[in-house]
C-alpha cells in the first residue's frame, strides 16, 4: 500500500469517528434535555440508511438506558 493511499484511508476513517461522535453527541445532549425519547431516538437511527452519525446517536441512548440516568421506553 503506497503511503498516499494510507493517508486517504487515514482520513477516511477519522471522518467516520467525527460523524460517530457528533450523532452520539447530538442524541446525548437531546435526550438529557429532554427534547428526544429513546423511542424517537431509535426511530430515527432505524428509518435512516444506518450511517456513522445513526450508529453514535444509538448508541449514546444504549448507554445513558445502562447507566440509568433516562428511562428506556423501547420496548
Amino acid at each position: 500500500m503506497s503511503w498516499l493511499s494510507k493517508k486517504i484511508d487515514e482520513i477516511k476513517e477519522e471522518a467516520r469517528f467525527r460523524a460517530w461522535n457528533r450523532g452520539f453527541d447530538w442524541a446525548a445532549g437531546a435526550l438529557l434535555r429532554d427534547e428526544e425519547t429513546p423511542m424517537s431516538i431509535d426511530s430515527y437511527a432505524s428509518g435512516n440508511d444506518k450511517d456513522r452519525f445513526d450508529m453514535g446517536a444509538y448508541a449514546a441512548c444504549k448507554q445513558l438506558i445502562e447507566l440509568g440516568i433516562i428511562e428506556n421506553d423501547l420496548s
